[in-house]
C-alpha cells in the first residue's frame, strides 16, 4: 500500500447524506430553510459571461466588497471556500506536530479533523451538565498550554456563547503566551455578539465567517478570515491557486449588493423563534437557552431523542440527534426556521409527544371485546 499520514488509520469521517435532503423539511444542518428568492439568483447568474464561465475565477471585486461591507482594509481579509477552507489555512499555517490545538469539546467537527490531519495533539475544553464551558481551562490554554485555541463562538451544537469580556480577557492572555486566537462567528447575523473590530488591536487574532448561514448560500461554499495585515498575508500564502469560484463570487457580491434581504431574514427569524417558543411552551418542552439559528429541545433520554429524530423523518422533516454530550442527550436540534416552517414542525412534533387518543372501541356483540 502507498505510504500515507498515520494518523488517518484513527481518523473517522461521518460520510455526508446518501439521499437527497430536497423536497424534506430541513431542520438538520442550520441553512436557511427557505433559500434566496430566484430574483437574486437571476441577478447574480446575469454577471456570468460565456468568457467568465470558461476562465479561472476573478476574485478582486469580492475583496473589494467585503472590504467595503465590514469597513476593513483589503490587506486583513482572506477569502475562502466557506468559513471550512479558511479554518483549515489556519491549520497549514500555524499548526505544528506535536503541539496541542485547544478546542471546545463538542464543537464544529472539522477543527479535530485538521487537528489529526496536521498532527496536533486535541486539548478538549469540556463543557459541564449546564453546558457552561471550563473558562478555567480555557484561560490555560491560553496560558500556553496549547499553540492555537478554536472558539465557535456562538457554538455548535451547544447554542452557547462566550460573553465578549471573557473572550477579549482570553485573547489577551493569548497574546501574552504567544497563542493564537480563532474566533469561528459561523452564526453571525443570528448572534450580534463579534470579535471582528479586535483584528485591529490583537495581532494574535483570525475570526472567520461564512455566507452559508445567515446569507442563505451555503451551496456557494464562500467565507471568509479577517486578521491583522501579518496574519492576512500568511493565510494567503498557503491559499489554493484560486480561493473561491466564479459562481460563488457572483453569488457573494449579488448578496453584498442587497443588504435588504438579511433585514427580511432577520425577521423572519426573530418571528420563527417567537412560534418555536411559544409552540415549545405549549407542548410542555423544554428549550436550552441558544445564541445561534438552531434550537436544543429536550425531549426525553437519547434513545427517545432518537425515537423522535425517526419519527419526524417519517413526516418529511429532518432534525438533529446524538449530539455527543450528555447535557444534551436527550435533545433534538432544530434550526429555526420562518414562522411557516416551525408550525409544520410543531404540528408533526406535537403528533410524536402528544399523540391524539384513540377512541375506544364498541364491544362486540355478546359482550365479546372486538380484536
Amino acid at each position: 500500500m502507498i505510504a500515507h499520514r498515520p494518523s488517518l488509520d484513527t481518523l473517522v469521517r461521518v460520510e455526508n447524506a446518501s439521499f437527497s435532503r430536497h423536497g424534506l423539511l430541513r431542520l438538520d444542518k442550520n441553512e436557511d430553510v427557505a433559500g434566496p428568492p430566484r430574483w437574486l439568483l437571476r441577478e447574480a447568474f446575469a454577471r456570468l459571461s460565456p468568457a467568465a464561465v470558461a476562465s479561472y475565477p476573478e476574485v478582486f471585486p469580492l475583496y473589494a466588497a467585503l472590504s467595503a461591507w465590514l469597513d476593513l482594509p483589503q490587506d486583513r481579509l482572506y477569502v475562502s471556500a466557506g468559513s471550512d477552507a479558511a479554518i483549515k489555512a489556519v491549520f497549514e499555517a500555524f499548526a505544528r506536530p506535536g503541539e496541542p490545538v485547544a478546542v471546545l469539546s463538542p464543537s464544529y467537527a472539522m477543527y479535530r479533523v485538521y487537528a489529526a490531519l496536521f498532527e496536533a495533539p486535541l486539548l478538549e475544553i469540556g463543557y459541564d451538565a449546564d453546558l457552561e464551558p471550563d473558562l478555567d481551562a480555557l484561560r490555560r490554554a491560553a496560558g500556553g498550554a496549547a499553540r492555537i485555541i478554536f472558539l465557535a463562538n456562538p457554538n455548535s451544537p451547544t447554542g452557547t456563547l462566550i460573553d465578549l469580556e471573557t473572550l477579549r480577557g482570553l485573547i489577551n492572555l493569548a497574546r501574552k503566551n504567544n497563542v493564537l486566537v480563532l474566533v469561528d462567528e459561523a452564526y453571525h447575523g443570528f448572534c450580534p455578539h463579534t470579535a471582528l473590530p479586535w483584528v485591529e488591536a490583537f495581532d494574535n487574532l483570525v475570526v472567520t465567517r461564512t455566507f452559508s448561514k445567515y446569507f442563505g448560500l451555503a451551496s456557494a461554499r464562500l467565507g471568509f478570515a479577517a486578521a491583522c495585515p501579518g496574519l492576512a498575508a500568511l493565510l494567503r500564502k498557503v491559499r489554493p491557486m484560486y480561493e473561491v469560484n466564479a459562481y460563488a463570487v457572483a453569488l457573494g457580491l449579488t448578496a453584498l449588493e442587497h443588504p435588504e434581504l438579511l433585514e427580511r431574514r432577520a425577521k423572519g427569524f426573530a418571528a420563527g423563534k417567537k412560534c418555536l417558543l411559544a409552540g415549545l411552551a405549549r407542548l410542555g418542552l423544554a428549550c436550552r437557552p441558544f445564541h445561534g439559528n438552531f434550537a436544543l429541545i429536550e425531549v426525553g433520554g437519547a434513545a427517545r431523542a432518537e425515537a423522535v429524530r425517526q419519527a419526524l423523518l417519517e413526516r418529511g422533516i429532518l432534525v438533529g440527534a446524538g449530539l455527543g454530550h450528555p447535557a444534551m442527550a436527550g435533545c433534538i436540534r432544530v434550526t429555526v426556521g420562518n414562522a411557516s416552517c416551525m408550525k409544520r414542525f410543531l404540528k408533526a412534533l406535537g403528533e410524536i409527544v402528544s399523540p391524539a387518543p384513540r377512541p375506544a372501541r364498541k364491544a362486540a356483540p355478546g359482550g365479546a371485546r372486538g380484536r
